[in-house]
């Protein structure tokens, strides 16, 4: 990352170096390769950023987060895709820097020049929005066709970001970032506020916007039974391969049963979002009718998938209505579908059809059927349902859960999830934990919620992480734009985790990605930003940006954390310049040695001192560091005048050599 004397000091912060390297590898373009990135697996490099509070490293992330915006404001506004369930992505004005990166041999650059972006790839330079001198010679990418910039696009990579922190990335926090150009009261998206962190968090596009940060955030605020239900979700999948292939996804636990209950009325409130108003089954019954209707939108949609509703109870149509409010919600929303104009909104599902409506309807579901990506695996999870159950069921389990059950039971993620139940069960996990002293029979179920809280923080972690990582994979479209190189920034991954956990977690997470094949048509860039000495034990020294003070420091004279000492990279890497005592006992410790040096000095303990002889002993006996309590307890009896240690041991040699000569006299 390079940023310029004219990027504005807001974006900087406490930032005085213009120049920060994540590795010291020098990465150009050919084929040479280093010891650090065979470390880990094909495909996967790690590097990381610490330093302490303060020392600009949430500002670098920032900056980096700001540079991806911009490119994503213009390549969304120049290739023109349908966002319509999205916020407007915003220009943000003032930035002055580059971001450096190395894909397929290949030395990138992406460069912000206030309202102009240069994309550099190899000998290719391109740019988007106003010329700038830096950028003559370069390609305007501005006049260029659409399907120009998805090619540019997917060479370049997608960016997903974890960070559970409370305090971080608070939109409030943001208000100076405002975009010029924004208007309020603008009706796009969600009610635009022109905030730029604020859109990306709104950004349902399909993944063409180039980064998403986990967890969502409202106003700053991270919904914590927002993030449990999507776990829930997400972590199934997960769990369900671990058990097939035998593998532990969270240490010594292992999937027991997933209980599912239908949710109606949720899924209702989706189709009719007034339904406060409105009696639910009065509302269920018209989306019924409407399906019974020949020629209206709900029916001619159930025609199209091959569907027939012949011999059913009304509360068999369950999933048909769910057929059709995903089939008109997905063909509103995302791009690939934007060519069919005449596609109705969902509260038009009881109208009557036109030709070309139905023509329309007709070749979108054509288009569902052969386009497996992410888009659409919520109603292939439905199609799934209807065609093994004529019936719908209220409540049902994995473990007997027809389309699960007939799968191949070795097939790989994707298609464990298409065999799921239907998005509108909630889920219940229940695991197990492993004791290789209990027998199976006596295994205790366990649900999620009753995990601890670091152990729910890793399944968090880690199924959003692969969440959208198989979602990107997912998309296959040759006119979309389809990310095979992705950067994961791991924020303060620690959070929550027992220092077990930070040992484990870049082996497990490494481990996950090559059981689930994910490196094998993509790369991975790990950058991790954490204050844990554990997971810095897994990185090499050259793999590593150390700050102190907004400043990059070379750390040429620093040991190499690889497989080092865990205090040495303590003191070290984390600039503890106080050592590892604690600041509370440290200054107990210096008191109590004042007062004894006093005294030792002067006969008397100091004026006023908190200290008394018996204050001083009790201190001494709680002292846990060998070295220091001998010391401490030495001053202590030179003070008050006690027998050392040795002149105890010395009188009690004599009182034993007086009861061993008693003792032997006697027995003569």
């Amino acid at each position: 990352l390079r940023v310029h004397p004219d990027c504005d000091k807001k974006y900087r912060k406490i930032l005085k170096g213009t120049s920060f390297t994540f590795n010291h590898l020098h990465l150009s373009e050919g084929t040479s390769t280093h010891i650090e990135q065979e470390l880990f697996n094909r495909g996967v490099f790690i590097q990381t950023i610490v330093g302490k509070n303060g020392s600009g490293k949430s500002s670098i992330l920032e900056i980096i987060y700001r540079i991806i915006n911009n490119y994503a404001y213009y390549i969304l506004c120049y290739s023109k895709p349908k966002r319509v369930a999205a916020e407007p992505i915003y220009l943000i004005e003032g930035i002055d820097a580059d971001l450096d990166f190395v894909i397929d041999n290949k030395l990138c650059s992406l460069q912000v020049r206030d309202k102009s972006l240069a994309f550099v790839t190899g000998d290719k330079k391109v740019y988007f929005g106003a010329a700038h001198k830096n950028f003559e010679g370069f390609e305007n990418y501005n006049i260029v066709k659409p399907q120009a910039i998805v090619e540019l696009v997917s060479k370049s990579f997608y960016t997903i970001v974890t960070n559970y922190s409370f305090q971080s990335l608070i939109s409030k926090d943001f208000q100076d970032d405002v975009a010029k150009d924004f208007t309020n009261g603008k009706t796009i998206g969600f009610g635009s506020n022109g905030n730029w962190l604020d859109s990306l968090f709104r950004k349902n596009d399909g993944y063409m916007t180039p980064i998403v940060l986990n967890p969502y955030r409202e106003d700053g605020k991270i919904d914590l039974n927002r993030e449990y239900i999507l776990t829930q979700s997400r972590m199934s999948a997960l769990l369900i391969e671990a058990r097939e292939r035998k593998k532990e996804l969270l240490a010594d636990y292992s999937l027991n049963n997933i209980h599912y209950t239908a949710n109606i009325e949720h899924f209702l409130y989706k189709f009719f979002p007034a339904i406060k108003e409105a009696n639910p089954q009065d509302l269920f019954n018209s989306v019924v009718t409407s399906i019974k209707v020949k020629g209206t939108v709900a029916n001619t949609i159930i025609k199209a998938f091959g569907l027939t509703d012949h011999n059913l109870n009304v509360s068999d149509y369950f999933p048909y209505a769910y057929l059709v409010y995903k089939t008109l919600s997905t063909a509103g929303k995302y791009p690939q579908y934007e060519d069919y104009k005449n596609i109705p909104s969902i509260k038009d599902y009881d109208k009557a059809v036109t030709k070309a409506i139905r023509e329309d309807l007709n070749n979108v579901v054509k288009d569902i059927l052969t386009d497996k990506s992410h888009v659409n695996t919520k109603i292939f999870q439905t199609l799934n349902y209807i065609n093994e159950y004529r019936e719908h069921i209220d409540k049902l389990s994995l473990n007997d859960y027809k389309p699960y059950l007939k799968q191949d039971r070795h097939k790989d993620l994707t298609a464990i999830i298409e065999h799921l139940p239907p998005p509108y069960y909630q889920q219940e996990i229940t695991l197990c934990k492993e004791d290789k002293g209990i027998g199976d029979q006596e295994k205790e179920e366990i649900k999620l919620s009753s995990l601890s809280s670091g152990e729910r923080q890793f399944i968090y972690t880690i199924s959003t992480i692969v969440y959208h990582i198989k979602n990107l994979l997912s998309i296959q479209r040759q006119n979309s734009i389809r990310y095979r190189n992705i950067n994961i920034v791991l924020d303060e991954v620690e959070i929550c985790f027992h220092p077990e956990y930070q040992r484990r977690f870049i082996d497990w997470f490494l481990a996950l990605i090559q059981r689930l094949n994910l490196n094998r048509n993509c790369s991975f860039n790990i950058l991790i930003v954490t204050h844990s000495p554990f997971i810095l034990s897994d990185i090499p020294k050259r793999n590593i940006l150390y700050l102190e003070n907004g400043e990059q420091i070379k750390g040429t004279d620093l040991i190499n954390p690889f497989a080092a000492n865990i205090n040495d990279i303590l003191y070290q890497s984390f600039f503890l310049e106080g050592g590892f005592m604690g600041e509370h006992a440290k200054k107990q410790i210096n008191s109590a040695m004042e007062a004894l040096i006093t005294k030792i000095d002067r006969k008397t303990l100091p004026i006023r001192s908190p200290w008394s002889e018996e204050k001083l002993l009790n201190l001494i006996e709680v002292i846990g560091e060998p070295l220091l309590k001998d010391n401490m307890l030495s001053l202590y009896n030179q003070a008050f005048d006690k027998p050392s240690v040795e002149e105890l041991l010395k009188s009690k040699d004599e009182q034993i050599r007086d009861l061993t000569e008693k003792l032997n006299n006697k027995r003569k």
